[in-house]
């Protein structure tokens, strides 16, 4: 038998008997369906492959990443399952923003999109006044208006930034804003005066985390609409479509 060489060969130099595999219509050696070929040639060659390192190592470990990827999202019909069972929860939540004129969202990261979401939701349903702000701005002006009639939404997941959050939400209990946290069961956070603290059932990835801090803001906006008798299927002044630039 003849022995496979994988990866690139050196200008000049003799691989000694090869044999060489298709592996598929390809754009770069480092194509998938390329070492997938060689695996195949490998078990006809009864093992005898000579795989270069970084040449397996540049095309396996982005496969071995979308996987993982993969199998995370797969896994999200599951844990939105797991977040729909709190609806009780949050509908009793929910009541402590019946009575509110004003809710800020603040998240760090990629969780300032989330509260965004989140704000605009509570807009769209309740026409509560709601903005979201990088909690990071906070003290450039969003701190102003903190009072004991502000409710103030915080997403928080643990991660790198999670320490710099909990500073944030320190100073909001400073200026007796009411705070509603929507933490990661290992974050650390619990119940404290001035301080509701709502814990996802498991903590997620990085690709799961923005659709799961969202479910709950969603049912959030939701109850707090019907706690004040609001048509949440028919929301003023918004059209299924778009006619008019």
């Amino acid at each position: 038998h003849g022995s496979l060489l994988v990866g690139p060969e050196s200008a000049g130099a003799d691989p000694g008997p090869a044999c060489y595999a298709k592996g598929g219509e390809r754009a770069t050696v480092t194509d998938a369906n390329l070492v997938l070929g060689y695996m195949d040639v490998d078990r006809v060659l009864g093992g005898n492959v000579r795989l270069d390192a970084a040449a397996a190592h540049n095309v396996i470990a982005p496969l071995a990443a979308a996987m993982e990827m993969t199998q995370e999202a797969a896994a999200l019909p599951d844990l939105i399952e797991q977040l729909l069972e709190m609806d009780g929860q949050l509908e009793q939540l929910a009541k402590h923003f019946e009575h509110r004129d004003h809710v800020l969202f603040l998240g760090r990261g990629p969780m300032w999109p989330v509260a965004m979401e989140g704000a605009l939701k509570l807009k769209e349903l309740s026409y509560v006044h709601a903005e979201a702000y990088a909690a990071g701005e906070l003290k450039h002006g969003p701190l102003a208006l903190v009072d004991e009639s502000m409710m103030v939404v915080a997403l928080a997941p643990n991660d790198g930034l999670l320490h710099k959050l909990r500073s944030n939400l320190e100073e909001v209990r400073a200026r007796g804003g009411r705070l509603f946290v929507v933490s990661a069961p290992d974050a650390n956070l619990g119940h404290e005066d001035g301080m509701i603290v709502l814990r996802l059932p498991a903590p997620p990835t990085a690709l799961q985390a923005p659709v799961l801090y969202t479910v709950p803001l969603q049912l959030l906006a939701y109850h707090v609409a019907v706690h004040k008798g609001k048509n949440v299927d028919r929301p003023r002044n918004l059209a299924k479509s778009v006619t008019v630039d």
